[in-house]
C-alpha cells in the first residue's frame, strides 16, 4: 500500500503544475498593461516585452494540465501574439506581423475565442489596405462578421476598414451602409478591451475620413474634412501622455488631404509640421506612407504652383529622405 500511495505521490506532482490562479492573474494583468501602453510607447520595447510575455505564457502551456488554466493561457498567448503583429505591421514589416496574426487565431480557434479571432481578422484586413490588396481588405473584413464577441469595438473596427477597403474598389453605396454599420455596432459596443485592442470614436472618425477619401470623389471632401476635424477635436482633448500620436497623425494628414482637394490651404503647413515632429518621436509605418501618399498629391501642377505648398513638399521629402530606416524584422520560421 506504501509502495502504491508513492507512485501516486509522483504521478500528482506531474499532473500538478506551478500555474494557479495568481500566475494566471499576474500574466492576463501583465498583457493588459502592454496592451493599454501601447498607443503611448515606442513600438520596438512594446514588442519586445510582448515577446517575453508571449514566451513565459507557452513555456506554461508545456506544463500545464489542468484545461481551464490552458484556456487562459491560450487567451493570454493569443493576444500577445496579435500585440506583436500590430507591432510588426507599424514597424513595416508585413510578413512579420502576418505570421503573428495566423499564430494568434489558431489560439483563439483552439478555444473559441470570438473577441480574439474577429479581431485578428481586422488586422489582416487593416494589412490587406495598406498593402494594396483591397479585394483581400473586404474579404477580411467581412469575414470578422462571422463571430460574435460578447464586449468591445471589434466589430466596429472590421465594419470601418470594411468601409475603407470598399472605398478603393469605389462601391459608393456599400462604403456609406458599412459606415452606418459602425454607428450602429458603436452604439451597442459596451466595455472596451484596454489600448490597442480598442477601438476608440475618434479612430473610427478617421477611418471614415480615410473611407470618404478613398472614392475619390471632390463632393466627398467636405464630409472627409469634417470626420478628421472631429477625430483631431477627440484626440486633443486627452492629456499629452495619453495621446494616440500615431493615430492623431493620421486623422490630420487626412485633414490635409482633404482640405487640399476642396482649395482651402490654410493651416495645412502647421498640420503637417507637427505630423513630421511627431513621427520623429515615435515612428509608424503607416503614417510614413500616408505623408508619401500626401507628397504625391502636392506634386499635382495645380498646386505645385503655390509657394507655401512646395514648401510643405520640400519638408516632408526632406524628412523622409533623412529618417533612419526602420530595422528589418525577420520573417517567417526566424520570425519573433
Amino acid at each position: 500500500m506504501a509502495s502504491c500511495a508513492i507512485e501516486a505521490a509522483r504521478r500528482g506532482a506531474q499532473l500538478d503544475t506551478p500555474v494557479g490562479a495568481y500566475t494566471i492573474d499576474e500574466l492576463t494583468a501583465a498583457m493588459y498593461e502592454v496592451a493599454d501602453a501601447y498607443p503611448y510607447s515606442p513600438v520596438l520595447p512594446s514588442l519586445l516585452r510582448a515577446r517575453e510575455l508571449r514566451d513565459q505564457a507557452w513555456r506554461l502551456q508545456e506544463r500545464c494540465q489542468r484545461p481551464n488554466q490552458l484556456r487562459d493561457l491560450h487567451h493570454i498567448a493569443g493576444w500577445l501574439c496579435a500585440i506583436l503583429a500590430n507591432a510588426s505591421f507599424d514597424l513595416g514589416s508585413t510578413a512579420s506581423a502576418q505570421t503573428h496574426a495566423r499564430v494568434a487565431d489558431l489560439h483563439g480557434e483552439l478555444i473559441d475565442d470570438h473577441g480574439l479571432r474577429a479581431w485578428v481578422a481586422g488586422l489582416h484586413a487593416l494589412i490587406a489596405y495598406w498593402d494594396g490588396r483591397p479585394h483581400d481588405c473586404v474579404a477580411y473584413a467581412e469575414s470578422a462578421r462571422r463571430f460574435h464577441p460578447t464586449r468591445g469595438t471589434t466589430l466596429v473596427r472590421a465594419a470601418s476598414i470594411h468601409a475603407r477597403g470598399l472605398a478603393l474598389l469605389r462601391r459608393h453605396d456599400d462604403v456609406d451602409a458599412a459606415l452606418h454599420e459602425a454607428e450602429r455596432l458603436r452604439d451597442n459596443a459596451g466595455e472596451d478591451l484596454p489600448g490597442v485592442i480598442a477601438f476608440p470614436h475618434a479612430k473610427q472618425l478617421y477611418w471614415a475620413s480615410s473611407a470618404h477619401l478613398g472614392l475619390g470623389l471632390s463632393e466627398r471632401a467636405q464630409a472627409a474634412e469634417n470626420a478628421a476635424a472631429s477625430a483631431i477635436t477627440l484626440y486633443e482633448a486627452d492629456p499629452p501622455q495619453l495621446r494616440r500620436d500615431g493615430e492623431l497623425g493620421h486623422a490630420r494628414l487626412d485633414y490635409v488631404t482633404a482640405r487640399l482637394a476642396g482649395d482651402e490651404f490654410d493651416g495645412i503647413a502647421e498640420e503637417v509640421n507637427t505630423v513630421l515632429v511627431s513621427m520623429r518621436q515615435r515612428r509608424i509605418e503607416s503614417v510614413m506612407r500616408r505623408l508619401r501618399q500626401l507628397t504625391t498629391v502636392l506634386q499635382k501642377p495645380a498646386l505645385r504652383s503655390n509657394r507655401h505648398l512646395r514648401e510643405v513638399h520640400e519638408a516632408i521629402d526632406a524628412d523622409l529622405r533623412y529618417s533612419p530606416p526602420i530595422a528589418a524584422l525577420p520573417t517567417g520560421d526566424t520570425a519573433l
